[in-house]
């Protein structure tokens, strides 16, 4: 679709399904700023996202999430006022198909806040995950907390650890949430101070970005610790489990999960439980990887007394 406004005019009746559920994401967004009528149809296609990834800088803010064929959005001030940036109202950009810059208008939205609830709306989503890619943000904190108030926030992105730990223990404290990375992070910065900030958080993930190392996990201690792991094998696995299970670190953990990629083995999945190796009673280690040959076939996988069990239905 290159011109939804051309577009509309040759349709009579703006609820036929066959114009509108045709739409990438990004073409959907900008069909629903239409009307209240295209709105409500974009609403309706079902287009749900997990979460609402906002990247926070120096002089914008940035609208991800996880689906393919949306465009990131850009929300930008030509003058900006940090006093009340909150109540100006943003330009907001985005590409959709060979158009590197369309313009999204609607003028009846006053400030950032109006546009996050749209995007919530059509999205389904009221997830917030939070990164700061600056360390003097367009926003301060007050007013990353005044922005999502009626949202929650699941999880946090960081371009670097000390800008994710910054960002983190400003919405402490916290029961559960979900850490990770993007691809070009920096990982130059000790992962101890991070890893203190965390340790009163119940229950964490890291995602599958988050560059977790055998080094790293033995300075987390937190009761709940889940992983999703695309580079650790079971070699180096087995390896930090001996050396984990024998010493004083994290005597606070309850559970352990972590999760390979599907592609690390086979694609047919099973779930399986670490069997005699615990590190204190009542904890549990589970590892979800695929029941292949190829995992059996690893020499510290047979090693182990007892190595696996497979749970019983």
């Amino acid at each position: 679709m290159t011109d939804i406004t051309e577009g509309m005019e040759a349709v009579p009746a703006q609820t036929d399904p066959d114009f509108y559920k045709k739409f990438n994401t990004s073409e959907l967004l900008q069909y629903s700023l239409l009307s209240p009528i295209t709105k409500n149809n974009a609403r309706r296609t079902w287009q749900v996202c997990p979460s609402l990834n906002f990247y926070i800088g120096q002089d914008s803010l940035t609208l991800r999430t996880i689906r393919d064929d949306m465009a990131p959005i850009k929300f930008f001030w030509s003058s900006p006022n940090p006093d009340n940036l909150l109540s100006e109202p943003p330009i907001v950009e985005t590409a959709i198909n060979e158009n590197p810059q369309v313009a999204f208008v609607k003028p009846e939205y006053k400030n950032m806040l109006h546009w996050v609830d749209h995007f919530s709306e059509i999205l389904h989503s009221k997830e917030i995950r939070l990164s700061l890619t600056s360390a003097e943000s367009i926003f301060g904190i007050d007013e990353i907390k005044m922005l999502f108030a009626n949202y929650k926030i699941v999880g946090f992105i960081g371009t670097s650890f000390n800008l994710l730990e910054q960002l983190l223990t400003q919405f402490l404290p916290l029961q559960t949430i979900k850490l990770d990375m993007t691809p070009d992070a920096d990982l130059t910065a000790d992962f101890q101070p991070l890893a203190n900030a965390i340790r009163g958080i119940d229950e964490i993930m890291f995602g599958k970005e988050f560059p977790m190392t055998l080094e790293n996990l033995k300075e987390v201690r937190n009761e709940t610790i889940t992983i999703l792991c695309p580079s650790m094998g079971l070699r180096e696995l087995n390896a930090w489990l001996r050396s984990w299970s024998s010493s004083e670190s994290n005597r606070n953990l309850v559970d352990l999960q972590i999760r390979f990629p599907a592609e690390t083995f086979a694609r047919d999945y099973r779930r399986f439980v670490f069997h005699r190796i615990q590190f204190l009673v009542g904890q549990n280690f589970i590892c979800n990887y695929p029941y292949s040959s190829k995992a059996w076939d690893y020499e510290p996988m047979k090693s182990l007394d007892g190595p696996f069990i497979m749970p019983q239905p």
